[in-house]
């Protein structure tokens, strides 16, 4: 922003690294979408308060003293890295082969009437119930209903053969799985370096901004079910750089 009075109404292109437990700063990540980014300055105000007759009630002295500098930010596209940090975990890649579950080694399956029972396997396809001495073979949606095959969920229907209680035998195939495992609430405290780059929509002038350290936390609930895109947001407490230089700067163009 030059000197010139102006509006600013922003965008913003934000990246972070995450400090490992040695202190040291790896990939460079995209925070996403940023839809909110706020610094936020800080101070705590001291007064003296005059006793005297004349002045009483009045201030006889004042100072202010600096508080820790926050920002904050929300975004609302992201990628598996801003998950682990929303959640205060970790992830790592996931793999599973395809199989099957043998009719000569089948599952054993508590059935409950009425009600739903989990398989040892998810996304399952070629599923045959039989009772626990294998002579008599189940039929699908009259004995019991796949409920979520991507889940394994199946439900015994009390209209049919099977009584709750009962011990059932099932085989299956099952698909193989890719992806990743996020395990949230397994870190305490996580610190960041970010900088970003954003233009001012009312001249298209550029701007740069830098932290070279914050501690970060959530800020607010990840909804999985809703009518708008989900945000994730966070709160970051701004450190004092170890080289005693500004915790954090912000370059204009003229």
């Amino acid at each position: 922003m030059s000197k010139q009075m102006q509006g600013y109404r922003g965008s913003l292109d934000l990246y972070y690294q995450v400090e490992d437990s040695n202190g040291n700063f790896g990939e460079v990540f995209p925070a996403g979408n940023v839809t909110d980014f706020q610094i936020i300055p800080d101070a705590e105000e001291l007064e003296i308060i005059s006793t005297g007759n004349a002045d009483y009630g009045q201030a006889a002295d004042t100072m202010i003293d600096a508080k820790p500098t926050k920002c904050s930010f929300s975004v609302n596209r992201f990628n598996i890295d801003t998950l682990a940090n929303a959640f205060m975990g970790s992830y790592a890649a996931r793999t599973a082969s395809a199989g099957t579950v043998d009719a000569g080694d089948p599952e054993d399956v508590t059935a409950y009437s009425d009600g739903i029972s989990r398989l040892n396997h998810i996304d399952i396809s070629n599923l045959v119930i039989k009772d626990e001495t294998d002579t008599t073979t189940y039929v699908l949606d009259t004995d019991y209903e796949i409920v979520d095959a991507k889940l394994g969920l199946i439900k015994v229907l009390s209209t049919g053969s099977i009584s709750g209680g009962d011990t059932l035998h099932a085989s299956y195939s099952y698909a193989a799985e890719s992806g990743y495992l996020l395990s949230g609430g397994t870190s305490s405290s996580r610190f960041l370096k970010m900088w970003g780059r954003g233009v001012n929509r009312f001249n298209n002038k550029e701007s740069r901004v830098e932290i070279p350290r914050g501690s970060i936390k959530p800020n607010g609930n990840f909804s999985m079910v809703g009518n708008e895109a989900a945000t994730v947001g966070f709160d970051v407490t701004i450190n004092v750089p170890t080289d005693g230089s500004a915790p954090f700067t912000i370059i204009t163009d003229a």
